[in-house]
């Protein structure tokens, strides 16, 4: 099976872009379970790797090669801007190389598509479900395969106030407004938080596609740097705005705030 196949087929709706960095196996697993569950005349695919180290990894052969990595936001939006210059495609899907799809959902990208017209005209973005992740995006049980009654599972299609940066559906008018991704960040949450800020202010809303799942790998150290992004998330937007916009809890914003 030819994993790494960047052609362009006519009438495709989404830019799949896809970021790797070091465990080829697991990229080669992530790339794998969207060839077998997604109809090739749907997406593009662009993977980006992100620095890997050429002797201790294989990445398969890439489309975007970052020589050292500057962070998951940066790498995403080379893969970003690269999509954006295809002007016939409406949606870019941002995954990470830890995200599998489940073996037989082979509707699941149809169903992300159709949730985010669900959504409306000013729905800039949905997240699929992960069991491991945050909410709004968080499940409690994984599913091994795919099963039909998943798709009934939740018909609300409810507005969120941020996403998580992976797995991420966008209008690239969305993404056009207000990109690019902050690159300071080194965990995709803290820069899919910082755009869901963006896209609020601009007028645009955030929902969740509550009838696709996909797996999700755990990332090493993610606790250490997400207190280091925490920080400058809050220092860059300030505490009482992202309280106002439902990103800090009243405890948390008493905590930090002088007496």
């Amino acid at each position: 099976m030819k994993i790494t196949d960047f052609s362009i087929p006519d009438g495709s709706k989404v830019d799949i872009v896809v970021r790797a960095r070091n465990g080829h196996e697991m990229t080669a697993q992530c790339l794998e379970s969207i060839v077998r569950n997604t109809p090739r005349e749907l997406y593009r695919l662009i993977l980006v790797d992100d620095g890997s180290d050429p002797a201790l990894d294989e990445t398969p052969d890439v489309l975007v090669r970052v020589e050292e990595s500057q962070g998951d936001g940066s790498a995403s939006n080379l893969g970003i801007a690269l999509a954006q210059t295809r002007k016939g495609s409406p949606y870019i899907l941002l995954l990470d190389a830890g995200t599998k799809i489940p073996l037989g959902d082979s509707t699941w990208l149809q169903r992300m598509i159709a949730e985010l017209e669900e959504g409306g005209e000013d729905c800039a973005a949905v997240g699929a479900l992960t069991h491991l992740g945050i909410p709004p995006q968080h499940i409690l049980s994984a599913l091994v395969t795919y099963e039909e009654e998943w798709e009934g599972g939740s018909s609300e299609n409810l507005e969120v106030p941020w996403l998580r940066l992976s797995p991420v559906l966008f209008r690239k008018e969305a993404l056009e407004e207000c990109g690019p991704l902050d690159a300071q960040y080194e965990v995709k949450s803290y820069a899919g938080f910082d755009i869901s800020v963006q896209l609020r202010d601009a007028g645009w809303q955030l929902r969740t596609a509550r009838s696709v799942f996909v797996f999700l790998a755990a990332e090493p150290g993610l606790e250490q740097r997400s207190a280091a992004d925490q920080q400058s998330f809050y220092m860059k937007w300030g505490m009482g705005k992202l309280f106002d916009m439902g990103f800090i809890a009243a405890q948390e914003l008493r905590r930090v705030l002088p007496c």
